[in-house]
């Protein structure tokens, strides 16, 4: 009996412990926690299945995309790139080829869904509306009407966020957890400005915070940056603030461009899986800024056109067949006759929606146009470190002359290092200390490299 009598006494105790701290938790409005219960996951399973080992298909990202920096006219190759780990980081690995190549996939699997199972929660939201949308400011009525448009979309791509309540105390909550990046000012009593901070270490804040919207938006994001290369080639109509409407577009040039960019953006931005194949990611993009309205599809006259059931590889041509035409041969097959042609949206919503998604990825984009242009007073040979450092130096100078706070971070200078060695503008020399390589010696060739990624810049 004295057993259970002392047993009771700790379960209560026990109970009411846990009664006092969740009391301390509300009392001191500390925030609400969020679990998530993933998937199962078998290691062995996946370690049996070979499909995830891209090193059998990869090709060098200099091998991919040297010949579009250079000015030459490359064509849509139907090649992965070979992660930047598995060339240098895992081969360091005293493991045979297959493993080494498992430990790479792995690590690039286990980020993606670590990404993929985050909730998007409201200073995220805010943040991305705040620094991509309305960075002069906004009145508190259109910021309330963005974040629920906003909020719509995040939502309609499966993603979870991680709150809930009446629109209106959410916004001025997160307004509130914002207080040190943010401005608010009473313009009339019933209306509140809102606008940005004008401040590096404000501007670093809301870039940080609204770094998990890109994952949502990544694959619109690449496809509308790609969109606005093609129109700076064709008549620079992307820099003007109007849009020209009657410009056609070919599939086969944007997707051109949307593998461009895909081979330029590290992993660790695009966030795909292993068996997430580049032609897949292309054929996204391009349906999505359909679906959203950026595009419109040109039809023929002639002839109608539907989309294909069967999804041919983007070296086949990822075109559509008539209605009345579903042969897996294409022996009879008229590529003029059925490329797909497109036009910007003439919809009122359209150019803000395309300048939100190109906004997305400027300060990737556009540190690394400014490590180009770092690159054309290079003194080599010199340590990979204090190189980086040199560069993220060198940003923070141009970013507080351009107020483009947001580009200059250490992660943004690493990046584009990284990036720049994938590319082949750098050869290692000795450890940890590199020079420009061949190719990249000459001052000409540099510039196309700034020209190359500027191009994708809105």
């Amino acid at each position: 009996m004295q057993i259970a009598v002392g047993i009771a006494e700790r379960c209560c105790v026990s109970f009411w412990a846990v009664c006092c701290t969740l009391f301390e938790i509300f009392r001191h409005d500390l925030g609400c926690v969020r679990l998530d219960f993933g998937q199962p996951f078998s290691l062995k399973e996946y370690a049996k299945n070979k499909k995830f080992c891209l090193q059998h298909g990869g090709r060098p990202v200099e091998e991919l995309l040297l010949p579009a920096v250079l000015g030459k006219r490359s064509e849509i190759v139907d090649c992965e790139k070979t992660p930047w780990w598995i060339q240098n980081c895992v081969s360091n690995l005293d493991a045979p080829d297959e493993d080494r190549c498992l430990v790479g996939s792995l690590s690039q699997h286990i980020l993606t869904t670590a990404v993929s199972c985050c909730a998007i929660m409201p200073t995220a939201l805010l943040s991305c509306l705040l620094l991509y949308r309305h960075k002069q400011g906004v009145f508190l009525p259109r910021l309330m009407k963005d974040f629920s448009w906003l909020l719509e979309e995040v939502l309609f791509r499966n993603f979870d966020v991680g709150f809930s309540g009446r629109l209106q105390d959410i916004v001025l909550h997160t307004l509130s957890l914002l207080r040190d990046c943010v401005m608010l000012c009473c313009a009339s009593p019933n209306d509140l400005f809102v606008f940005p901070k004008n401040s590096r270490e404000a501007m670093i804040d809301l870039a940080l915070y609204s770094r998990p919207v890109l994952s949502v938006f990544i694959c619109e994001a690449v496809g509308a940056c790609a969109v606005n290369s093609v129109l700076m080639e064709m008549k620079d109509c992307a820099m003007n603030p109007e849009f020209d409407f009657d410009v056609v577009i070919s599939e086969e040039e944007l997707n051109r461009k949307i593998f461009q960019l895909f081979h330029l953006l590290p992993y660790d931005i695009l966030l795909l899986t292993p068996c997430h194949i580049s032609y897949c990611f292309c054929w996204d993009a391009v349906d999505k800024l359909v679906q959203v309205g950026i595009l419109t599809m040109e039809e023929f006259d002639h002839a109608r056109h539907a989309c294909d059931t069967k999804r041919t590889r983007i070296s086949e041509e990822l075109l559509w067949k008539p209605t009345d035409d579903f042969m897996d041969s294409d022996s009879d097959y008229d590529d003029d006759l059925h490329k797909r042609l497109f036009k910007l949206s003439s919809s009122s919503s359209s150019p803000d929606y395309y300048y939100f998604l190109c906004s997305l990825l400027r300060p990737v984009l556009k540190a690394y146009a400014e490590a180009a242009t770092f690159l054309l007073d290079f003194n080599g040979p010199v340590k990979e470190l204090a190189y980086i450092e040199d560069l993220y130096q060198y940003l923070l100078r141009k970013t507080s002359e351009t107020a483009f706070y947001e580009c200059a971070t250490r992660t943004l200078a690493t990046s584009a290092v990284q990036t720049f060695k994938e590319l082949g503008v750098f050869q290692e020399c000795a450890s940890s200390v590199f020079q420009l390589s061949s190719t990249f010696d000459s001052i000409e060739n540099r510039r196309k490299l700034h020209h190359f990624i500027q191009q994708f810049i809105i």
